[in-house]
């Protein structure tokens, strides 16, 4: 079968092997004893179409495997090698049957492939054991369930390193005794460095010298008829299916690493979320406390026609509006009737407010102070909301209370387009004031600086908006600073559990290569793995964003994310998984995978 002409082997200047010359036999034992370094394994890689780089050459059925192209010598591996290793390398978390059947796939079955691995666990006495997980079995047990599965595709010879290496006497003698039975149809080559086992061997080589010496041959005049050198196609397989299987296997790691990812996903949320709850919370504070971001100038503080034209440029502030004094104020409400002789432009940012707040634009609303309000009730409070009637200049419009403010004098305050209403009447007037409102509440302090830098004295509510704002700064920061902590340690995890589930499936990828598939079944296997994970990961990241919504529902905590945030936070998600995947994602040659297994 095998004709090793003139073979030489080296390594670097080192020399393994030594014009080699020897025909094997087409079936029987074939024993190739000698110590570690002694050369027997690089023969085993040699035969194997593991290793191309020697001089001579290697022929099986006339055709030589230096010729053959690294896709064909992977076919020549799966049509014609069965490998049996001393530590097994059988699929962790399978069966006993499943471990057998497992390589059924890659080629065209004439009878159903459970059953065809059924019959040979029945042969090597293991019948009892085809539901059993391989974790459960004795070391005996699971080397029959390695030569079981090394004959499922019946391949013409069987590649047994040091297959009794780890086995007990007894058991020894049970495997070489299924090893010989099955050297009756096909050639079982056994490399040992055991004299024991080449007893029972039908020839024995050594490696003397860098030479091949056969100790003990066997009689080569009746034999099999030699095979017919020919490679087969890879059929179809269903990766996805093989793939699904090994992440049943592996769940609970694939589970931890999906929840990881999905926690890391829910941490962005949080953080977007708590920068939108922040957002909302400067909204709703604005919104309740429009007053500071009223700027006030008087005339002796700086304002003139000059200052205002500038102020109205400034693209950081809007309503900028000259105030006049009102005269002759009426107001009445729940009855009564109070008149102010006049009413001063006063700053609204500086007063503080007993209950409700200053009058909003476009709502026709009043504030009185204290002392003003308790002219119409005893409880100023019950004034909040009432309607009261103010008339100037006889022009009578009717508003609602908004507020009370703290003032120890009679006063009212209204809204800017109010008071521009009232005003109109009065552009032949002196103007007394000048009022503007800051747009955005960040912009206030440099405002005020600016005006100031111009020897300006504007009253404006500088810190109290400073306070305000270092405030939601300080929750915002506290809020990043824990979704940080808590996604660098779930990244850390993530990696960990990458790098681990990569050394796990190195392993895997590198049992299957032993079963004859190919890297780009081995690829497709693994993209199917990422695949899954992925949908694993957005089913978890998915459930995790519905119980944050239930919990802020339930609790009443704002989760300030629109649907097209989350839909994109699971499609971020999703594609981060399948890039760290891919990145992480390493397939080597199906040669170098069988040279790994083997170390």
């Amino acid at each position: 079968m095998y004709q090793l002409k003139n073979v030489t082997k080296k390594y670097d200047k080192k020399v393994v092997l030594e014009d080699v010359n020897y025909t094997a036999p087409t079936s029987g034992l074939l024993c190739v004893m000698g110590e570690s370094g002694s050369g027997k394994s690089t023969l085993l890689s040699l035969i194997a179409g593991l290793d191309r780089d020697y001089e001579g050459d290697i022929q099986l059925a006339g055709q030589s495997l230096h010729e053959l192209s690294d896709k064909a010598l992977t076919q020549y591996r799966k049509d014609y090698i069965g490998f049996i290793f001393q530590e097994y390398h059988l699929l962790e978390g399978y069966t006993a049957l499943e471990n057998v059947v497992y390589p059924g796939v890659l080629k065209e079955q004439t009878q159903s492939a459970e059953l065809k691995a059924l019959a040979l666990l029945e042969e090597v006495g293991l019948s009892d054991k085809a539901s059993s997980k391989v974790e459960a079995l004795s070391g005996g047990q699971k080397q029959r369930v390695a030569i079981a599965r090394a004959l499922l595709n019946e391949p013409e010879v069987i590649i047994a390193d040091e297959p009794t290496g780890a086995l007990d006497h007894e058991t020894m003698t049970e495997i070489i005794t299924v090893l010989q039975e099955i050297a009756k149809t096909r050639l079982v080559i056994l490399i040992t460095h055991d004299p024991e086992v080449c007893e029972y061997a039908d020839e024995v080589l050594t490696i003397q010298e860098h030479k091949l010496i056969v100790a003990r041959a066997m009689d080569k005049t009746v034999q099999h008829e030699a095979p017919t050198f020919r490679l087969t196609d890879y059929p179809k397989v269903n990766t996805a299916k093989l793939a699904a299987k090994e992440v049943k296997v592996g769940l609970s790691h694939y589970a931890l690493l999906a929840l990881c990812f999905a926690i890391a996903s829910t941490c962005i949320m949080l953080a977007l979320s708590a920068g939108g709850v922040v957002d909302n919370s400067i909204a709703k504070f604005k919104d309740k406390n429009e007053a500071l971001a009223n700027g006030y100038l008087n005339k002796k503080d700086g304002a003139t026609d000059k200052v205002i034209s500038e102020l109205k440029k400034d693209p950081r502030l809007d309503t900028v509006y000259k105030q006049y004094v009102l005269k002759n104020l009426r107001l009445e409400s729940q009855g009564k009737t109070v008149k102010l002789a006049e009413k001063y432009p006063m700053a609204k940012s500086k007063e503080g407010f007993s209950y409700g707040r200053m009058p909003k634009k476009g709502q026709n609303e009043v504030a009185l102070s204290g002392t003003l309000a308790k002219q119409f009730a005893p409880k100023i409070n019950e004034l909040i909301g009432e309607t009261l009637k103010l008339t100037v200049n006889n022009q009578t419009e009717s508003y609602k209370v908004s507020g009370i403010y703290n003032a120890g004098y009679d006063d009212i305050y209204l809204s800017s387009d109010s008071e521009i209403a009232y005003y109109k009447a009065l552009k032949n007037e002196k103007w007394y004031a000048v009022s503007f409102e800051v747009t955005q509440f960040d912009s206030l302090p440099h405002v005020y600086k600016d005006l100031m830098a111009k020897k300006l004295k504007p009253e404006m509510a500088v810190e109290e908006v400073k306070a305000m704002l270092a405030s939601f700064a300080k929750l915002k920061s506290l809020f990043l600073v824990i979704t940080g902590l808590v996604l660098l340690v779930c990244l850390f995890l993530v990696s960990v559990m990458m790098m681990k589930l990569q050394a796990t499936r190195k392993k895997t990828l590198s049992i299957l290569a032993a079963l004859g598939f190919n890297r780009a079944l081995l690829s497709r296997i693994i993209d199917w793995e990422n695949v899954i994970l992925t949908l694993g990961t957005v089913v978890l990241t998915s459930l995790s964003l519905v119980g944050c919504y239930a919990i802020s529902k339930g609790f009443n905590i704002p989760l300030m994310l629109s649907l097209s945030q989350l839909l994109s936070i699971i499609a971020v998600t999703a594609g981060t998984v399948l890039i760290i995947s891919w990145l992480m994602k390493k397939v080597p040659k199906q040669a170098q995978l069988l040279m790994d297994l083997r170390e």
